[in-house]
């Protein structure tokens, strides 16, 4: 499309646009106008003419003249000897100082170039340049957005994002089979209230984006398919506020959540105190009765105790007070 415009443009069908390669040393895509084949075999150096370079940093249309045709024709100058001009007016197209390509015109012969269409040239460059950052920088943000979702659709945790009016911005899958999100349901810009069966999850939202600060519940959620027995599962909800730049400073924009299923530790945890709860009732009250009989018999309570008889019961009262104090250490 640039190249077809600066055809238009300058009148001439002798047109192309340029862009630099990554490390540029070279003119790696080179297009010309209305479709026509660029002889170039591969991407063109920019030692090739030597004042290619000069050109390309100096941010001013130069004119380059084209070799003989004896000495050959190599790098853009090959554009030259296509179309049969002896020159090439070279156009800088210049991004924050720095060159990202250039426009080539034809010169034909005899053929001068006024002040002004060298201007027009120029100005149409800076919006060509202006055109081609912006394209690439839409294309480096669609990679990276495609990135994330990628991370989000792997990671094990569920995540959503709202705005500040409390609208969906994105949900990964997993955040929407915890809370019954049909698949088909129209996510982006929905409000959460109504959309998701979690009341507390709701609350949290809000609660976070109105005190600008970051919350940590355990949050009960009941939703459709959550769990095989109908039972509501338990998710650790991490909610931190997403702040935006403002003239007036910083302002909360928005809202991450992370939910991290932990049904199965608290589950673990309830088996724990039960555990604990065995231990402290079934194992110390056949305890105290053994220790308490072990007492009355040393007391003589139920006639005499040979010395043999008081080492061997002495020995189940001492190890009956060391496995007293390890059910209290537990």
């Amino acid at each position: 499309t640039i190249a077809d415009r600066l055809s238009r443009l300058v009148e001439s069908p002798n047109c192309a646009v340029a862009l630099l390669d990554s490390d540029r040393r070279a003119l790696g895509t080179v297009i010309a106008a209305n479709g026509a084949p660029t002889p170039l075999a591969g991407p063109a150096p920019l030692n090739e003419p030597a004042s290619l370079r000069e050109a390309l940093y100096s941010g001013r249309s130069q004119l380059l003249a084209s070799p003989p045709a004896g000495n050959g024709q190599s790098g853009v100058m090959a554009l030259a000897h296509a179309w049969s001009v002896p020159a090439l007016e070279v156009t800088p197209m210049m991004v924050r100082g720095q060159p990202i390509g250039a426009l080539l015109v034809g010169v034909a012969e005899g053929e001068q170039r006024s002040p002004l269409e060298r201007g027009l040239s120029e100005s149409f460059a800076y919006f060509a340049a202006t055109a081609v950052e912006n394209a690439r920088l839409y294309g480096d943000a669609a990679d990276k957005r495609r990135e994330l979702e990628a991370v989000l659709a792997g990671i094990g945790d569920g995540v959503l994002v709202t705005d500040i009016e409390g609208r969906l911005a994105l949900m990964n899958p997993v955040a929407g089979r915890a809370l019954g999100v049909a698949p088909d349901a129209p996510l982006p810009g929905a409000p959460v209230r109504g959309l998701l069966p979690a009341e507390e999850l709701v609350d949290l939202l809000e609660e976070t984006a109105a005190a600008g600060r970051v919350f940590i519940r355990e949050l009960p959620i009941a939703a459709a398919g959550s769990a095989s027995d109908g039972q509501p599962r338990t998710f650790q909800a991490l909610a931190a506020p997403l702040f935006r730049a403002t003239e007036s400073g910083e302002q909360v924009g928005g809202v991450v959540v992370v939910l991290r299923d932990i049904t199965a530790q608290k589950e673990l945890e309830r088996m724990k105190s039960n555990f604990l709860s065995v231990v402290s009732h079934e194992l110390k009250t056949p305890l105290h009765s053994i220790k308490g009989f072990v007492d009355i018999i040393l007391m003589g309570k139920t006639g005499p105790v040979t010395d043999l008889q008081r080492d061997f019961l002495g020995t189940v009262q001492e190890q009956t007070g060391h496995l007293q104090r390890l059910i209290e250490d537990l």
